[in-house]
């Protein structure tokens, strides 16, 4: 028997408007930051898309065989994986998990500008409780799935990847260059082809 799960979704649309009720809009609607954990997947090239292709019209027999896979990857590991209130945090993973929210909650608040890209509002940076938890509880369910009984390396290295996922890209590469070299906003702009 196989399993399913649905879900219902609305997207909003703006059209029409000025710059600044855009930009309120977009502070608005991210004040409170973000609903899913993003992702940015840097493996797409053309031998995937080839692949992708050659799976056109073959859905629903993927889907199915997919299904069959993750069915027994969770009932194997039903009978062999702790379960997550028995995994540990160790010290330095603590230490790790506190750095990267700190970082990415810091580097994601939104600054406010008007039209003119005049400063409107400096926010306090988001309260880090919140992507907290959600990382503690993803690295501890990823414990689970590679049958550890303490958060390790190997799940901070999903938590750090994510913990600058978070993080707008242009806010991430003005980081890294900085990281690599001091220099003025003039060079920063320059490097990053900024106006």
């Amino acid at each position: 028997e196989k399993a399913s799960a649905e879900y219902k979704t609305f997207f909003n649309l703006i059209a029409c408007v000025t710059p600044e009720a855009l930009e309120r809009a977009r502070v608005f609607s991210t004040s409170l930051g973000e609903r899913m954990i993003p992702i940015r997947m840097r493996v797409a090239n053309a031998g995937i898309a080839a692949r992708s292709l050659a799976n056109e019209g073959q859905r629903d027999y993927i889907n199915h065989v997919l299904q069959d896979a993750m069915k027994e990857f969770l009932e194997a590991k039903a009978t062999t994986t702790p379960p997550t209130e028995s995994i540990v945090f160790s010290t330095q993973a603590q230490e790790s998990i506190a750095r990267i929210v700190a970082l990415s909650t810091h580097l994601r608040t939104l600054v406010e500008h008007d039209y003119r890209h005049e400063v409107v509002r400096w926010p306090l940076g988001e309260a880090p409780g919140r992507v907290v938890h959600a990382l503690a509880t993803l690295s501890k369910s990823l414990a689970c799935i590679y049958a550890h009984d303490y958060v390790g390396e190997s799940e901070l290295n999903v938590v750090r990847r994510i913990g600058y996922d978070m993080v707008h890209l242009e806010r991430m590469c003005v980081l890294e260059i900085l990281s690599r070299q001091p220099c003025t906003v003039l060079e920063l702009s320059s490097l990053m082809t900024l106006p």
